[in-house]
């Protein structure tokens, strides 16, 4: 059929089963519909355009004809898998970064791995001090905290370590050191979140440490973690290791002054164990409706609506990572990088 036959016909209306406007010898060469076919569906060319009408995205089939596996145009594909070193394809696949990096006002994506003027703290800093690279940070008042390059590592991981009890040692990064935190989970707007990261010591009673998002403002000691390390009575959202529960990573989140108070409300207080000085990714992914939490790329079962008692939602936020002594043990744990996109 020649495109003079075909240039103005009139097609059907979208619906959610993607309707056909090219057909090739190996499927579907060019479709439309209200919802993006899911990965797996077989009909669909390699290469194969697919238009959304209901969110005006444009998809192509990165896929096979027998597997599809439809990727947002202008968005970055990651090479890598869950279980690598770098960022996980499940929450990043879909991040529209060329977008954001085209045009400001749609959203914004950073990413540090710490290779170029990585942090450094020396112990006795209770006063926050900058770091370089947007990084601020602050240790206990005893000689036994610092900030520093792991000194063992080429990819430039950050360790964070305490000697002493009742020591704290904190990074914040996004307007942490500000009244006013850039990172939000508010309604109809898409966040991205991942970090890698490890922890030494998994002995109960030993060790806290956290590991996401906390209202501005909270570097000084003892204002994220008090003098038990439990996490304290404020505004957050993400993994945190209880030093009742050394060995497991727990998702929670709190609202300052709402009921879940001191720890905040657990979401699942085992999402993951904790194995010592190995590296693991903790990810987040908020649609604009409803919060979703990763472990090494893949999804957890548990999420969390918005709208749910005691979520941040609407709160300006920033990132931390902090780690507590509980008894003189020597405690410590490191960052390789993190990378966080938000839509505006």
């Amino acid at each position: 059929m020649r495109w003079s036959d075909i240039k103005d016909a009139v097609f059907p209306a979208a619906s959610g089963s993607a309707r056909t406007v090219i057909n090739s010898g190996s499927g579907k060469l060019k479709t439309y519909g209200t919802v993006t076919p899911a990965d797996g569906i077989a009909g669909f060319a390699k290469g194969c355009k697919f238009t959304n009408t209901t969110d005006g995205e444009q998809y192509t089939n990165k896929g096979t004809s027998t597997s599809c596996s439809f990727k947002k145009l202008n968005s970055i594909t990651n090479s890598g898998t869950a279980a690598g070193r770098g960022p996980s394809p499940v929450i990043w696949d879909e991040c529209p970064v060329l977008d954001f990096k085209l045009d400001p006002t749609q959203g914004w994506e950073v990413f540090d791995d710490f290779i170029m003027n990585g942090p450094l703290l020396a112990a006795d800093n209770t006063t926050p001090v900058t770091l370089g690279g947007g990084w601020w940070g602050e240790t206990s008042a005893t000689a036994g905290s610092t900030i520093a390059p792991q000194t063992d590592a080429k990819n430039g991981e950050i360790e964070l370590a305490c000697t002493t009890t009742d020591e704290v040692a904190l990074l914040s990064w996004l307007c942490g050191h500000h009244t006013t935190g850039q990172v939000t989970f508010e309604a109809g707007k898409k966040t991205w979140f991942e970090a890698r990261v490890k922890v030494v010591n998994v002995t109960n009673a030993k060790q806290a440490t956290f590991c996401g998002f906390a209202e501005e403002g909270l570097l000084g000691d003892a204002t994220l973690l008090n003098a038990d390390q439990a996490v304290v009575d404020k505004d957050w959202i993400g993994f945190v290791q209880l030093q009742a529960n050394g060995d497991a990573w727990q998702t929670g989140y709190n609202t300052a002054g709402g009921a879940g108070g001191v720890d905040g409300t657990p979401l699942n207080a085992n999402v993951s164990t904790i194995v010592t000085t190995v590296y693991q990714k903790l990810g987040m992914y908020c649609d604009g409706v409803t919060v979703y939490f990763y472990v090494n790329g893949v999804l957890l079962a548990d999420s969390i609506a918005l709208t749910a008692t005691d979520v941040p939602d609407g709160e300006e936020l920033a990132f931390y990572f902090g780690i507590g002594s509980v008894d003189g043990a020597d405690c410590a744990a490191s960052i390789d990088w993190i990378r966080v996109a938000q839509e505006i």
